[in-house]
């Protein structure tokens, strides 16, 4: 069966069961598998074929999942554009790949590159005429058909679109099923971007057997604490994620097992696995399962698995593969290597992907003939990756035969940083490596200027962001006026060295705060020093070192938010606004007048900035449930909210649009805000209570309206005289942040005490 064929499948067995919980909608199985249908035929009706390749280009939600299904029923292959990449780098993509339709919203086509593709807007489709247009399309493919083409970087400076069959992504499926089957009541986590292959399994794993997805957005995941607090209140039971993101949630919460109890299964792949970081999981949440993976898109993502259990050892193996699959470890005649020797390893077996998509000479020299099969079709993939068998019989890697590497989880090939930057008009040449322990590689760009360094840098590095992710972007730029070369005159790269950061004396800054940022900026950045008129960003800083310095900030006393340093990161600037911008937090009161505007923080005008009239308010609200001991009553909490209503005036604030495309912010009356709800859920079971408390909660969040308001709701879920009872706090980060949210929830309970 394909892939949709098995959501098929599951669909028809619980159709009322929740299928995806997301920032955008909450929806049934039955209910998703309806609008795929009609997605589907719209799509098909605009000329989408079986074979075609469709872009996604939307927000982790639920209409991203109904994208994909959509794209699958009818036959095409998807194509993960992510809204974040810059614009030239999507063009390039959709160039590449000869994608003539892209699935989108309405707010985001602007976007999209014009004139690339079709654009079908998933927000903007004809009604449906009748239930002949919900039915499954029944469409049959063979499992070798093209589900998805994925985009790695690539040594010629173009990307590299993997092209995955059904086949391989089911075998993944199979395994996992099998090997740690879902239980039931169990949750899965979807975190990580369509462009990271772990989306197929995170996606379809758990829909494909019934178990609810819920949906994280990009903001969320990224803020260590928050994103804590949105898995305990998910009763999240399985995530997967890099090792760098393992290392920020123990940063934030060392105890992780005792503040995450339902979170039994954890998946770390993409990255290579520190034992010292293995070592802290495992004290941290001792009756959680750690399970490390390995693999690549071009095989479907993991192929090979280790348990990790104490003791850990001193290198975390890769483990041994799944099965249908074969890793045989070759050197370069193609001949198998003893046991406990260095050589690459090679994957065959049923998760090979179909080859590179438009590249048949790049998938005739990774995708070989097997050696050791007389069968003529049967292929092997050529990792790149050096590895050893170990005496228990697991793999343990070695390095890699090539240049590339792994950054958060991505793959990036220096070779196409190198071509992006030599063809500037500013640079000579140029050449990329990487610096730092392997859970923490930064990359570092070497560049030789055709005229003055110091003008010419900060025009290279824009240009750079412009066309390249995040994730490839160089942390530190280092000028020299020639690159060192072999006897031969090739490139020298060992002899590349990356300055190394010593202790040196900083500059004095007055101002203490100043200061402050000043050292925790060296220190997350690895430079030797920070100026007052230094810019994070230029200095090699990206959304991840961004809420590194956070931490450190918040430790140092300092409320610092990434959203803050986003909208000033130069370094004077910022000490600035910390010190003089007027608090939204709701842990602090200020005198206004109700109606009366109110000046946009910058952190609010940044919000209204990024997003404009597509203000997507579901994605940036905290969401934390409490409990209440029995007996619970609600007039007692409805009492302690409005107290709160009245004390913290920006509970009560409203935001609308000018007609001169500005935002404007006020405060309502205590008397026109009636934040509180009780919904009665005493006759239900656990079970069913749980599911209503999800539910609601996102059908609230549907509901916020920036300019009616409040931004501030609290919903009581009433079981009755001898069971405990819920709040649901719900909180747009417009009018919060953490601390504040802290100072709040210490307030409630504090007036709910004095009952």
């Amino acid at each position: 069966m394909t892939i949709h064929e098995l959501f098929e499948h599951q669909a028809a067995l619980s159709p009322g069961r929740v299928a995806v919980s997301a920032p955008d909608a909450t929806v049934t199985f039955e209910e998703l598998n309806r609008r795929a249908n009609v997605l589907a035929r719209h799509l098909r009706a605009t000329g989408v074929a079986p074979g075609s390749v469709v872009g996604v280009f939307l927000l982790r939600g639920a209409a991203m999942v109904e994208a994909l299904l959509a794209i699958l029923k009818v036959g095409a292959a998807y194509l993960p554009l992510d809204p974040g990449y810059p614009p030239e780098r999507v063009r390039l993509m959709l160039e590449h790949s000869g994608c003539p339709w892209v699935v989108t919203r309405q707010a985001l086509q602007h976007r999209l590159p014009r004139g690339s593709a079709r654009v079908i807007c998933i927000d903007a489709r004809p009604p449906s005429e009748g239930p002949a247009l919900e039915e499954n399309l029944g469409l049959a493919l063979p499992v070798d058909a093209p589900a998805y083409v994925i985009y790695t970087s690539g040594s010629t400076g173009v990307p590299k679109g993997v092209v995955a069959p059904h086949r391989g992504a089911r075998s993944r499926f199979e395994w996992m099923w099998q090997a740690y089957p879902f239980a039931e009541g169990e949750v899965a986590a979807q975190t990580t971007s369509l462009s990271f292959v772990d989306s197929v399994w995170e996606i379809f794993g758990p829909l494909c057997r019934g178990v609810p997805l819920h949906v994280f957005d990009e903001a969320m995941v990224r803020d260590p604490s928050a994103f804590i607090s949105a898995l305990a209140a998910a009763r999240v039971s399985r995530i997967v994620l890099v090792p760098t993101h393992l290392r920020m949630l123990l940063d934030a919460e060392p105890r992780l097992g005792d503040a995450l109890p339902d979170l039994r299964l954890w998946t770390v792949s993409g990255e290579h696995l520190p034992s010292e970081l293995a070592s802290r999981f495992v004290a941290s949440a001792a009756s959680a399962t750690l399970l490390n993976l390995y693999g690549s898109s071009e095989v479907a993502g993991d192929v090979t698995w280790h348990e990790v259990a104490r003791p850990v050892p001193d290198v975390v193996p890769i483990g041994r593969p799944i099965p249908r699959t074969s890793i045989p470890i070759l050197d370069d005649a193609l001949r198998p290597v003893a046991s406990g020797e260095i050589a690459e390893l090679h994957v065959g077996g049923e998760s090979l992907a179909l080859g590179y998509h438009r590249a048949p000479r790049e998938t005739a020299a990774r995708f070989i003939p097997d050696p050791s099969s007389s069968d003529a079709g049967r292929r092997l993939f050529k990792t790149g990756d050096l590895v050893r068998r170990l005496p228990s019989g697991e793999l343990a890697c070695q390095g890699r035969s090539d240049h590339q590497v792994k950054i958060r989880g991505h793959r990036v090939d220096p070779k196409e940083i190198e071509a992006q930057l030599s063809a500037h008009p500013l640079v000579r040449e140029s050449a990329v490596v990487t610096d730092g322990p392997e859970d923490d590689r930064r990359l570092v760009a070497f560049w030789v200027p055709r005229q003055d360094a110091e003008g010419a840098a900060a025009a290279i590095r824009r240009s750079l962001a412009g066309q390249l992710p995040a994730f490839m972007m160089p942390s530190q730029w280092v000028a020299r006026s020639a690159l060192p070369l072999t006897p031969n005159g090739k490139l020298d790269r060992q002899a590349l060295i990356v300055p190394v950061v010593v202790a040196v004396e900083r500059p004095a800054h007055a101002d203490a705060k100043l200061s402050a940022l000043s050292e925790i900026w060296a220190r997350v950045l690895r430079v030797e020093a920070v100026l007052p008129h230094d810019d994070f960003f230029d200095l090699g800083g990206d959304s991840l070192l961004a809420l590194k310095v956070c931490a450190q900030a918040r430790e140092r006393g300092i409320a610092l938010t990434p959203r803050t340093l986003s909208a000033h990161p130069v370094l004077d600037e910022l000490a600035a606004v910390l010190s003089d911008e007027p608090s939204t937090s709701v842990g602090q009161a200020r005198a206004t007048v109700a109606g009366e505007d109110i000046p946009l923080t910058p952190s609010q005008s940044w919000y209204f900035e990024l997003f404009g009239d597509f203000a997507p308010q579901h994605t940036w609200i905290e969401s934390t449930i409490l409990e209440v001991a029995p007996p619970a009553r609600a007039e007692v909490i409805e009492r302690a909210v409005h107290r709160l209503i009245e004390r913290h005036e920006m509970l009560r604030a409203r935001f609308a649009r000018r007609p001169d495309g500005t935002w404007r912010q006020w405060v309502a009356e205590p008397t026109d805000c009636d934040p509180f709800l009780r919904v009665d859920v005493a006759a239900l079971s656990d079970a069913e209570r749980r599911e209503e408390v999800e539910r609601f909660g996102f059908r609230i969040q549907e509901r916020l309206d920036l300019a009616r308001g409040p931004l501030f709701r609290v919903v009581f879920f009433d079981a009755g005289p001898r069971r405990p009872g819920r709040v649901l706090v719900l909180t747009h980060h417009l009018i919060s942040d953490g601390q504040s949210l802290d100072v709040l929830f210490e307030e409630l309970d504090l007036a709910y005490e004095q009952r």
